[in-house]
Order: C-alpha cells, then sequence, then structure tokens
C-alpha cells in the first residue's frame, strides 16, 4: 500500500493529517486494495438531526472494528470513520497529540458516555475519540477540512446501539 491520505487514517498516522481529499468510494477501496461491490454498502444516522446515510466497509489491520468509508449522493467518500485500533501486539493505541482541539464533545459509545471523548479538529479534517482518563485510542474520523458546526451538523456519525441476542424467553 503506498502512502496517501486515506492510507494514513487507515494505518492511525494522522500526525500530518490535512484532510480527506475527495476521492470516490471505488478508488478509495482500491487505494486500501478492495473492490468496491455496491451490494455491501449498508446504511445508518450521521449529523444532528440524525439523517440516513450509506457507508460501505473496509477490514484493516490496524483497527480492529474496521473502517466505514461515509458515501456522498454522488458515491464520492465524506468521511472515514475507523474503530478499536490495537497495536500489533493487540494492546491499547495512545490518542495521538495533535495539540489543542477546537472542540471537545461527549462521545457515546454503546450508551456509555465518555466527557470530552471526542477532540474536534475541523478545520484540519479530523476527530480523534480516547478515552478521556488514560488517553488510549478509541477511534479516528477523517474528512475534508469544514467547520465545527458542520462537522457536527452533518457528518458525524450518530450513536448506535448494540442490541443484545435474544434466544427465546424472557431477558
Amino acid at each position: 500500500m503506498t502512502s496517501s491520505p486515506l492510507v494514513d487514517l487507515a494505518t492511525a498516522a494522522v500526525q500530518r493529517w490535512a484532510g480527506l481529499p475527495v476521492i470516490s468510494a471505488h478508488d478509495a477501496l482500491a487505494e486500501l486494495g478492495f473492490a468496491f461491490d455496491p451490494a455491501l454498502v449498508q446504511w445508518s444516522r450521521r449529523g444532528e438531526p440524525p439523517t440516513e446515510a450509506r457507508w460501505i466497509g473496509a477490514p484493516s489491520r490496524r483497527f480492529a472494528g474496521g473502517l466505514r468509508l461515509w458515501l456522498a449522493d454522488d458515491d464520492t467518500v465524506e468521511l472515514v470513520e475507523a474503530m478499536r485500533p490495537l497495536a500489533d501486539d493487540g494492546s491499547a493505541i495512545a490518542a495521538p497529540d495533535l495539540g489543542s482541539a477546537e472542540a471537545a464533545v461527549d462521545l457515546d459509545i454503546d450508551g456509555t458516555v465518555l466527557a470530552r471523548g471526542e477532540l474536534v479538529y475541523a478545520a484540519r479534517g479530523l476527530a480523534v475519540r480516547c478515552d478521556p482518563k488514560n488517553r488510549a485510542l478509541l477511534g479516528l474520523l477523517g474528512f475534508a477540512p469544514t467547520s465545527l458546526d458542520d462537522y457536527l451538523a452533518r457528518l458525524r456519525p450518530a450513536p448506535e446501539r448494540v442490541r443484545p441476542l435474544h434466544f427465546g424467553g424472557e431477558y
């Protein structure tokens, strides 16, 4: 894999991140070594108030939760969400020190709220999700540079709830 902003994000090398370039889903997946299959596009919600949006997933060596490439109507990638990073030995990775964030917003992970757990560098097109107590990196979100208000209103993925498996009977 050659180095590019997308590859840098996918490997958590964001020290010099300056924003997601305009790129189609097809080209983005090709950069990551995968083919675009429209049948794999899924729907979720993002923004505030939350609206339906399409995304396609890609596996990742660095992020156990993989990557979500959130798509615009023309199939360009508007946001890359990288979830649950791990070091090569399986341990936690420290959040990168990128200086002062424009904002620190609460992060809701499956109903658990981490106060100020998402550091937003909107002018750089980056949000860093981390545990505010120990600075363990929880995820990265890369997008084109924008305003904080635009990121929160239009791009930021809405919290999802993991529903427990139900095998019958009461729970």
